[in-house]
């Protein structure tokens, strides 16, 4: 079997010419949601990558790319003391993220922490926002362990999930007779007001105004007021733009407003 190879993608130039490798490679690896697409990476680094330094692991059997670690190093401090750490392309805008891998797993993660161990200038290697099904935290646990390296694990809080599966009414068919009498209430106060509307947005040409009403639906209760929107700071909402926009071409956009009397009252900004 063809020895594995791990090179390092350091410059943002040649992350941007990894597209459409990288997409692929997403496919081959079976991986459902878009936050490890190329297009959610980039954007990533284009918004929250000053001060940090590419160091995306291309993992490949002879010629063939089969993994794809997307890595930064960055410097911290915890407890005071200064920490070089290598950590995943994610932060909090950031939903699930994950190593990307086709094949051979197993000799993949073995492949990428030989490569790190072979390199002195880093302390910890931090992965966050990893899917409780991801393979990469238990077997680099594993690996970690019989080479004598100290691990730790924290558990983040589960993200809500829906089955979309039948209609509307089948859904509300499975909730509580409270559950369903308080969404008739809801509905029929709405309806006092004016017709009551859903508008999808899935295309660039209304994306600005869509986005710019997003936004300050966003922001218009407590966030706006305690200056946590997303409008309030420069760097993420360039990043929501740009992943709208991208999203637009890619035809994953799903920019939901509820519309009552014609007016945008609420919004969710979601991707398919």
């Amino acid at each position: 079997m063809t020895k594995l190879s791990v090179e390092v993608v350091h410059d943002q130039d040649a992350l941007l010419a990894m597209g459409p490798q990288w997409d692929a490679l997403v496919a081959r690896a079976g991986i459902e949601h878009p936050f490890l697409g190329h297009d959610w990476v980039r954007t990533w680094w284009e918004c929250f990558g000053a001060g940090k330094q590419l160091y995306v692991l291309a993992v490949r059997s002879g010629e063939k790319l089969i993994a794809l670690a997307p890595l930064m190093r960055t410097r911290t401090r915890i407890y005071g003391l200064p920490v070089r750490r290598v950590e995943l392309i994610a932060n909090v805008h950031t939903p699930r993220f994950d190593f990307i891998i086709a094949e051979r797993a197993d000799e993949v993660y073995a492949a990428i922490l030989d490569f790190l161990q072979a390199q002195p200038r880093w302390d910890i290697l931090m992965l966050p926002e990893l899917a409780e099904s991801s393979r990469t935290a238990p077997a680099l646990q594993r690996l970690a362990e019989s080479r004598s390296l100290h691990t730790g694990v924290w558990v983040a809080g589960a993200s809500p999930r829906i089955p979309l599966v039948g209609s509307f009414d089948v859904f509300c068919a499975g909730l509580s007779s409270k559950r369903r009498h308080s969404l008739r209430k809801r509905m029929r106060r709405l309806q006092q007001l004016g017709e009551v509307s859903l508008e999808v947005v899935t295309d660039r040409a209304p994306l600005p105004g869509a986005m710019e009403d997003g936004l300050r639906i966003e922001a218009a209760a407590w966030k706006g007021e305690a200056g946590t929107s997303i409008a309030s700071n420069g760097q993420v909402k360039r990043f929501y733009e740009l992943v709208a926009e991208r999203a637009a071409r890619s035809e994953t956009l799903r920019l939901l407003f509820l519309k009552v009397g014609g007016k945008r009252i609420a919004c969710a900004y979601c991707l398919r």
